[in-house]
């Protein structure tokens, strides 16, 4: 909408002369006395269409006359137009000011300067305040922790917030900010609406064309968005980006702790990288050179080697040593709840009398859990192993034991299935290797049917044994899985795995087909700390060429079963012999797997955390409430009480801040229970990379705003609006169209004056 103002607006006293042409024509009007002469009647005819040709030309001049005295008044009075909108304030101005308040603006241009968000609350404190500020406002941030947008007059308590507001360490809400901002200046009865953005311009938080589908409907016709844009010019920051705990945290288990750092710097960068661990000693450090930003090896894994000697809550960091423009995401954090030393029970029937070791599957696991010297069973080794008969298993043993294996057990009683299946229940793992002992049907019966152990049907064994005999390699394995994933460097490096004879297995409804092979997934891929478990529950991890399961896994109540097709010993399969950098890993991973039961995840702020706060023994009542101690901020630590669901787990959503978050409870019975978690920051925002003013606005554009204003402050944005809305002063054309109209006006005129002149008037020396 343009309105038009003028620079000299009590020269428009002027536009009265317009009024001059008709008033002289009316004074000077003298009407003739009429007399008749009969014998003229002809000529009066004549006159009368004369005149009135005459009267229409005198009103066109008296028009032209009256238009260029009007045209010259307006000139000399300076007319401007402005685009309304209410960029001025004022009275009648409704202001939203979105303040971006993730993390990247806590970076400092200058050292010991003032941080970008410093800045940004300083500006809107200004617009809250100043004399343009408006009638009404609200206040709201890209995190949305500051509340949906609601307008007030109560400007004194928008301030009062601002002052308060702090940074957010999660992802951002950029969009979802933006939408309730329009929304809520959509509601407003102002003819004036206006949009503030105080931001960095990070890319990954503006999506244009989510923005403008989520304001389909919404009127922003008329709306003006002004973005204050406060952005490094040369960032010089690399960022811990990722942390993730490889490996079951178990006492003794080594394990790797790997950091990804980015860096977002135009020039590569030489960092020194440390790891603490609390209580652990010195830090091991490591320096490490990236590429500029943009170019490859711009992001790096560094790996840290650790082993936990005690069990209960472990916390640690690893941390950027080097300075640089973003200190907020130098460090991440490290919670771990370090498990007791794996128990595995190994249960199998007695050994044949005409099979040797090395035929003997039980003797296989025993030796893939545990392969160390026997003299040296006084050095630290985080699985203790314990063997069981079949024919006498001692639900006790189960209890006593984090993972079971079996080992070609040919046939389960009812109460031994049933130990088995609450073994799993109550979180155990039971890992089955199916042999030439084993009864299909019997195993049908006890494990199979809805909601057993067995998620499918066992047939027949097929396939010949023997030297000359033919074997079917496995064609796929899950390396997503945690007993898969990252044993080698490369998919081809993983041996090769051929089997001559295995238990036909057929698929039930909640298992899904085989969908993943090791070409998709590196050491870098899936499994890393943090992952559940069974995140590949209900999926077969191993498949043969022809299509048929080698090894199926699927989710029990808290634990996990795992069935092997084939035997644990060389009798049908390289499993455990050619491929035994797959066999051993494996069934190591999965008793120390079944260990570490209460992980604690690296969270990233902002997420939701759920805290099992469920007692050791299910007999134990649930506490009521968990108290959380959360980390240090301003006025120091801050206790928040979160109630416990029927679930045991109590769900805690104030994650706004980076750090370790310690957690207590106590069972109406007098147990204590505790632990610790970490909180870390959104890692895509360390790589500030800012939209510089032109994309910046044209991203807003194309998220459905005409209006938008960029610049470094508000004196600048309101400028560029003042620019963009004046259009030109159009005193100059109108002087032009004055010297336009009194052209024609003349030539008008002597055009009318020479047809009414006679011949003998236009020359006078002609003849008659």
């Amino acid at each position: 909408m343009i309105a038009l103002t003028f620079g000299a607006p009590l020269l428009l006293i002027g536009l009265a002369a317009a009024g001059i042409p008709p008033l002289l024509h009316l004074i000077s009007s003298v009407r003739a006395r009429e007399q008749y002469f009969p014998t003229l009647r002809f000529l009066r005819l004549t006159m009368e269409k004369t005149a009135r040709r005459r009267r229409l030309r005198n009103w066109l001049l008296l028009l032209l006359r009256s238009l260029a005295l009007a045209v010259l008044a307006m000139a000399v009075a300076q007319p401007i137009s402005e685009a309304t909108g209410g960029w001025l304030g004022g009275s009648g101005q409704a202001a939203v000011v979105v303040l971006d308040d993730t993390y990247s603006m806590t970076a400092t241009p200058e050292p010991g300067g003032e941080s970008l968000f410093a800045r940004a609350r300083a500006d809107a404190s200004a617009l809250l305040s100043g004399e343009n500020k408006p009638r009404l406002a609200a206040l709201t941030s890209a995190s949305l922790t500051a509340g949906p947008a609601q307008l007030t007059g109560q400007l004194d308590l928008l301030r009062q917030d601002l002052a308060g507001a702090a940074v957010n360490f999660g992802p951002p809400s950029l969009t979802e900010s933006i939408v309730a901002a329009v929304e809520a200046l959509d509601a407003a009865d102002s003819p004036d609406r206006s949009l503030y953005l105080l931001t960095d311009s990070q890319a990954v938080g503006l999506d244009a064309d989510q923005i403008r589908s989520r304001l389909a409907g919404l009127d922003t016709q008329g709306m003006h968005v002004f973005v204050v844009r406060r952005a490094l010019s040369r960032p010089a920051n690399v960022g811990v980006t990722d942390l993730q705990l490889r490996g079951p945290a178990v006492v003794d288990a080594p394990v790797e702790i790997v950091a990804t750092l980015t860096n977002a710097a135009p020039t590569p960068r030489n960092v020194e990288v440390e790891l603490r661990i609390a209580d652990a000693g010195s830090p091991q450090r490591i320096i490490r050179t990236l590429a500029a930003a943009g170019e490859s090896g711009e992001t790096a894994a560094v790996t840290f080697q650790h082993r936990f000697d005690a069990p209960g809550p472990a916390t640690g960091e690893v941390r950027i040593v080097t300075d640089d423009d973003l200190p907020a995401d130098n460090v991440r954090y490290l919670a771990v709840n370090v498990a007791r030393r794996a128990t595995a029970l190994v249960v199998a029937p007695p050994r044949r009398p005409d099979a040797g070791a090395a035929f003997d599957p039980a003797a296989m696991l025993r030796i893939a859990l545990d392969w160390r010297d026997p003299l040296a069973d006084q050095d630290p080794w985080p699985i203790r192993t314990r063997n069981a008969q079949a024919n006498a298993l001692d639900p006790a043993d189960l209890a006593a034991a984090n993972a079971a294996f079996f080992a070609e057990v040919p046939a389960f009683d009812a109460p031994a299935a049933e130990a088995v299946a609450d073994f799993v229940r109550r979180g155990g793992t039971a890992v089955f290797f199916l042999g030439p002992q084993v009864d299909a049907e019997n195993y049908n019966t006890r494990f199979g049917g809805d909601g057993g152990l067995l998620p499918g049907r066992l047939g027949e064994a097929v396939g010949q044994v023997g030297v000359d005999a033919g074997a079917t390699p496995v064609a796929r394995l899950d390396v997503g899985d945690p007993l898969l994933c990252g044993l080698f460097d490369r998919p081809a490096d993983y041996p090769t795995v051929l089997v001559q004879r295995s238990v036909q297995f057929e698929r039930g409804m909640d298992v899904a087909p085989m969908s993943v092979n090791p070409a998709e997934h590196g050491r870098d891929g899936p499994g890393a700390h943090g992952k559940d478990a069974r995140a590949t529950a209900g999926r077969v991890l191993m498949e043969l060429a022809d299509g048929r399961p080698l090894m199926v896994a699927q989710p029990f109540g808290e634990g996990r079963v795992i069935w092997c097709m084939t035997t644990a010993s060389p009798r049908w399969a390289n499993l455990s012999t050619a491929a035994a950098g797959v066999f051993v890993p494996m069934v190591v991973r999965a008793a120390l797997n079944a260990a570490t039961t209460g992980r604690d995840a690296l969270t990233v702020a902002g997420s939701a955390v759920a805290i099992d706060a469920r007692p050791p023994t299910p007999e134990t009542p649930l506490p009521p409430h968990v108290e959380v101690v959360l980390p240090p901020r301003g006025n120091g630590e801050q206790i928040v009480r979160v109630e416990v669901g029927e679930d045991g787990r109590a769900r805690l959503t104030d994650t706004a801040r980076p750090g370790l978050y310690r957690w207590s409870a106590e069972t109406p019975d007098a147990q204590n229970l505790a632990g610790v978690f970490a909180v870390n920051p959104w890692g895509r925002e360390s790589r500030l990379t800012s939209l510089d003013a032109p994309a910046l606005r044209q991203r807003l554009i194309d998220a459905g705003f005409e209006h938008v204003y960029v610049g470094e402050d508000l004196d600048a944005v309101h400028a560029a609006a003042r620019d963009r809305a004046i259009g030109r002063n159009w005193w100059d054309l109108l002087a032009a169209a004055v010297v336009v109209l009194l052209v024609a006006e003349a030539l008008v005129a002597n055009r009318c004056k020479a047809r009414d002149l006679t011949p003998r008037q236009l020359n006078p020396t002609a003849t008659a």
